[in-house]
């Protein structure tokens, strides 16, 4: 059968025999049915059937052999077909020096790297597993093993960043966390590269002309905020001289020259409160409104020396100024006006200077004048002589229109201030004041400069029958005050009355005795005279008897009666035995039971002072039992009840002797109880007993 070719038959390798057994048979492959086709070099005929020879390693089937036949190929060979040019068998290594392939004619990878000059030999004695590298043991030889330290990831945060240490090893660089925008910067010495680090850019990473140090500068006319000069900068704007400036520096000396300085101002209307300065404050205070206030002066370690506060008073009251600790140093009136100077600044409150101008009130007036008040003080004014202290101040009241002496108003007119006080008044009035020596034309005044009638001699007397406060008076004969006859003493005496005290005395009384007695009265009491009995002092408790008397025994209440009901504890009393004396226990707390519910693991103390009969419920626990207060002679029972579980065991208190010798089992059976006697033999010995158990 002839077949159709075009560039896209791809002859294959196959032959199969002519009929003849020698002449060959070109088959090919029909890309589009995948069907073998024949081809028949020359000649006719026809083909009446067609089979498949089983040969040279292929065998087959035909599918309508006799009309339209469909050849199916197979093939016995297993593994990779090796064709000599004959026939076709399976390949082996010897066919494929490049592969390597086991008898079964399997093939395998190569265990081998080759490069353009090595062969390395890969050892296979055990699979590689998952996370290994393939690791070179020799210069010919590697094997499959787990990654080094070199290998180990050291990442482990967002923005980490590996470099190689000088180790060398993979190392991290934390990456940059903080809010300001920086750069991996890096500086080697020549030959040798650095750890990189983050910082940001500086003057000194710039290479394109920068000069002096500190911020960079990117512009020609920068606005520089709070910039440090280290020399007086030069240009347009800059001048030491009084010339106008954009910015002032300093002279040689240290000057500066301006024309004047405007400090800041602040004003507070006062309200009775504080305000509290700091050493950002103005430098201005001013207080406006009609009350006072309090202005705190800052804590003086912040300030420098000769720091300046002014305080202007423009309200009615008081300007009160302290320092840091709240101590006044300087109070303005209204219309007052202060500088204050830090004078030390070494401790909070440190040491401050005032200085004031006068209020506006006050003006200077001529050479002759002095200070001058613009407004009247008063129309009875004071003058004090001598010199001026705050505790006795001088001052020149307002000038009248007179045109005599150194001030005053138009009343009162004044010679002279200091030393002698002269004055002159045509007024009804005026006062003088308290403790100053007055004088008419150098002589002190005395009763023949008065005229209104004078008695006597000395101070000056002014009424026949005056009201005299606290008088110092002399002895007289038949002398009396208010109808109360004084007899006056031989020499001298003295009566003496405490401030804000009351000497009353309604009948005859006379004080007799020595120079040495003395009557102390207490509050609220009265005089008992020794022939009084106790009736007549308040109620007195048996504590208080005993303290006055020196031969009690004992301690507590009075006893009354031959047969006293005790109803207290007696402690170690000393009873002298007596015919027929008997003591009843029986109501006594020595019958009382005294109850104990220790811990588990705990201990009871059983207090014999209390009680001679003891019980003791056990907890879910062993216990201690233990003694305090014992007497010698003393005989006590002690029960023991077993808790709802039973088998709790007991460690009894030291030195028992046993009937028998032998401590007795304690019963353990749940809620029964066992009970015991002791007697006190001694200190801290016992003689014990079985009472009953099992109870």
């Amino acid at each position: 059968m002839d077949a159709s070719r075009d560039a896209n038959r791809i002859t294959t390798l196959l032959g199969v025999s002519n009929v003849d057994g020698t002449t060959p048979v070109t088959v090919y492959a029909d890309p589009v049915t995948h069907r073998l086709l024949v081809d028949i070099p020359g000649g006719s005929g026809t083909v009446t059937s067609v089979s498949v020879a089983t040969a040279n390693g292929f065998a087959g089937t035909v599918a309508n052999a006799t009309t339209t036949p469909a050849i199916t190929l197979t093939t016995t060979v297993t593994g990779i077909l090796y064709g000599n040019g004959t026939s076709v068998a399976a390949a082996i290594a010897a066919n494929f020096p490049t592969l390597n392939q086991d008898t079964t004619g399997t093939a395998a990878i190569t265990n081998a790297l080759k490069s353009a000059t090595t062969t390395v030999n890969v050892s296979s004695a055990t699979a590689p597993t998952v996370g290994q590298v393939l690791t070179a043991t020799s210069g010919t030889a590697a094997t499959w093993q787990n990654p080094t330290t070199g290998f180990t990831n050291p990442m482990t945060t967002l923005g980490d960043i590996i470099y190689e240490n000088a180790t060398p090893t993979p190392a991290r660089l934390a990456g940059n966390t903080t809010t300001t925008k920086q750069y991996l910067s890096q500086t080697g010495t020549g030959t040798v590269s650095a750890a990189p680090v983050w910082a940001q850019i500086a003057a000194a990473d710039l290479s394109n002309g920068t000069t002096g140090t500190g911020a960079i500068v990117l512009a020609s006319t920068p606005t520089l905020t709070t910039p440090v000069f280290t020399g007086l900068p030069t240009g347009t704007g800059v001048a030491s001289a009084a010339t106008a400036s954009t910015l002032v520096a300093r002279d040689a000396n240290g000057n500066i020259y301006i024309n004047n300085h405007f400090a800041s101002l602040n004003s507070v209307v006062s309200a009775g409160g504080t305000t509290v300065l700091t050493i950002a404050s103005a430098r201005n205070q001013v207080l406006t409104g009609s009350g006072s206030q309090v202005f705190q002066l800052p804590d003086a370690t912040t300030l420098t020396l000769s720091h300046v506060f002014t305080f202007n008073n423009n309200s009615s009251s008081s300007l009160i100024i302290t320092n840091a600790g709240g101590t006044t140093q300087y109070t303005v009136p209204a219309g007052g006006y202060v500088e204050a100077f830090v004078t030390n600044t070494g401790t909070a409150n440190g040491s401050w200077d005032f200085h004031s101008l006068p209020p506006g009130t006050v003006t200077w007036g001529s050479g002759t004048t002095g200070l001058v008040f613009n407004t009247a003080l008063t129309t009875t004014p004071a003058i004090s002589a001598g010199t001026s202290s705050a505790a006795n101040p001088s001052f020149i009241p307002q000038r009248g229109s007179a045109t005599t002496g150194y001030g005053g108003d138009s009343t009162h007119l004044y010679g002279s201030i200091g030393g002698a006080a002269t004055f002159t008044s045509t007024a009804t009035t005026f006062s003088i004041a308290s403790g100053s020596t007055y004088q008419i034309g150098g002589t002190q005044i005395a009763a023949s400069n008065l005229s209104n009638g004078t008695t006597g001699s000395g101070a000056v007397v002014l009424a026949t029958s005056p009201t005299l406060t606290t008088p110092t008076l002399g002895a007289a004969t038949a002398t009396s005050i208010n109808k109360v006859a004084i007899t006056a003493p031989a020499t001298s005496a003295t009566l003496t009355i405490a401030d804000g005290k009351t000497l009353t005395v309604s009948n005859t009384l006379t004080f007799t005795g020595t120079d040495t007695s003395s009557i102390a009265f207490g509050t609220g009491g009265t005089v008992t005279y020794t022939s009084n009995n106790l009736s007549v002092f308040a109620a007195t408790t048996s504590a208080q008897l005993a303290g006055v008397i020196s031969d009690e025994t004992g301690t507590g209440s009075l006893v009354f009666g031959t047969s006293p009901t005790f109803t207290t504890t007696i402690t170690t009393p000393a009873i002298t035995a007596a015919t027929n004396t008997s003591i009843n226990m029986n109501a006594g707390s020595y019958n009382t039971i005294q109850t104990y519910t220790p811990a588990a693991a705990g201990t009871a103390t059983l207090d014999l002072s209390k009680g001679n009969i003891h019980h003791i419920t056990m907890p879910a626990g062993n216990i201690t039992v233990a003694l305090s207060n014992a007497t010698t002679g003393q005989c006590f029972i002690v029960r023991i009840l077993q808790d709802a579980t039973g088998s709790r065991t007991v460690t009894w208190f030291s030195t028992i002797k046993w009937a028998g010798g032998t401590a007795p089992t304690l019963t353990t059976t749940a809620s029964k109880a066992d009970t015991f006697g002791f007697e006190v033999t001694g200190t801290g010995t016992y003689d014990g007993f079985v009472v009953g158990q099992n109870i």
